[in-house]
């Protein structure tokens, strides 16, 4: 829909890079989380492209159509953030071991609190692994990579499962971050 939105405004306003630049944001999947440790909005790719940022078409075009350079050196910097991200993706993703299933469930509902379906997800992934299969369960799966950026994991677990499971009671849960 955003990209539909952005393609829109491109055609309406052909000269103003932020819509391009807007196109390549959504492409990549570009989305500001607030940081909980700084309170920072910090950004995350939620899909992966190969193509390096800078070859992509719209940031090219954004960038042709900059006419000042405070605008071209934030998008720049901003640019070079999220190719360090993209980039991370890929490497992590070529060394991590392949998994079978992804498991995806909401963890905690609004007050904090564990969900039922944490429940089901922890016994499902404990009955898959029983049966042999290499599991993506969260909790286990990114336990070892404290302090790092979970992104890349799971997006290399992602990329390389047979099946996703996705668990959820609720319809707010499909749609939670």
């Amino acid at each position: 829909m955003a990209m539909g939105n952005y393609g829109h405004l491109v055609k309406e306003n052909p000269k103003d890079p932020f819509p391009r630049w807007m196109l390549m944001a959504c492409r990549y999947g570009v989305q500001y989380c607030k940081d909980n440790d700084s309170s920072e909005w910090k950004p995350t790719i939620r899909r992966f492209q190969v193509r390096k940022i800078e070859n992509d078409p719209d940031y090219i075009t954004a960038m042709g159509l900059v006419e000042n350079d405070k605008q071209k050196q934030l998008f720049t910097q901003e640019k070079n953030e999220l190719e360090r991200l993209r980039q991370r993706i890929e490497e992590t993703s070529l060394k991590e071991m392949p998994v079978d299933v992804f498991i995806s469930y909401k963890d905690r509902d609004e007050k904090g609190n564990k969900t039922d379906d944490a429940a089901w997800a922890e016994q499902l992934y404990h009955d898959l692994k029983r049966q042999g299969l290499r599991v993506f369960y969260a909790p286990e799966s990114l336990k070892s990579k404290a302090g790092d950026l979970y992104e890349p994991y799971i997006y290399a677990a992602i990329h390389s499962a047979k099946a996703m499971i996705v668990l959820g009671t609720r319809k707010e849960y499909f749609t939670s971050p």
